[in-house]
């Protein structure tokens, strides 16, 4: 689990990021990772659960992703 208090990305990191490439790309990007944990999960640890939610959360970044104009 991430430590929640100390910060991995500013948001201007991330802010640069979503300027560079856009929205829709860095989702996709987001939902091709978590599918390959997904994947990862289910290849090594077999555990369903886990993969199951991976698979979900890269299912609704990918939604996301199509839905969300490039801006």
């Amino acid at each position: 689990m991430p430590n929640e208090t100390k910060p991995f990305l500013h948001s201007e990191h991330l802010e640069q990021l979503i300027d560079a490439y856009g929205l829709p790309r860095l989702l996709a990007e987001m939902a091709d990772i978590a599918y390959g944990k997904a994947e990862h999960v289910q290849s090594n640890w077999q555990d369903e659960r886990l993969a199951k939610a991976w698979t979900k959360v890269g299912m609704e970044l990918a939604a996301l992703g199509h839905n969300t104009p490039r801006l």
